[in-house]
């Protein structure tokens, strides 16, 4: 672990099969505001209402809902609902996907709060969207991959 001036943390990997480095990002105030992002996926709340931010992550799951694509947005530090209104957008797109999208903070409909996750209050509706990597359809779910076979997790497609 590699401290740089207080504010962000930072682990070096080097696997034994490789001279390269691999650089994780832990958190950390400076890390949250680049020109990928100006907000984590975990941070936004009722304060938030009306701002315009930009987030970026994993798509987690899409779902339509007759015109309206809801998209949960995912980071290292948690999950944003994210509301589409122009299909388009999302054209082939898919569940892990790294996108970023820019649009304005509001409030969600009291049917669609999510009391499970920080965000379930609010959800930020897409003005701008952008692929930043496409991901092929994968062999199994992310979120369940603890009950996939360790030979089909680790199988090179």
């Amino acid at each position: 672990m590699v401290n740089l001036g207080g504010t962000t943390d930072l682990t070096v990997i080097r696997p034994f099969w490789d001279n390269n480095c691999f650089f994780i990002f832990k958190g950390g105030k400076d890390m949250k505001a680049n020109i990928y992002r100006t907000h984590t996926c975990n941070e936004l709340t009722m304060d938030d209402l009306g701002k315009e931010v930009t987030l970026s992550g994993f798509v987690g799951s899409i779902r339509d809902h007759g015109g309206v694509l809801f998209v949960d947005l995912r980071d290292g530090e948690g999950v944003t609902q994210v509301v589409v209104h122009d299909e388009n957008l999302l054209k082939g797109v898919s569940k892990e996907s790294v996108i970023t999208i820019t649009g304005k903070v509001i409030k969600r409909d009291k049917e669609t709060i999510n009391e499970k996750i920080k965000t379930g209050l609010i959800e930020v509706e897409s003005e701008k969207l952008e692929v930043l990597s496409h991901a092929k359809n994968l062999p199994f779910e992310i979120e369940t991959s603890k009950e996939v076979k360790e030979e089909t997790r680790f199988k090179k497609f």
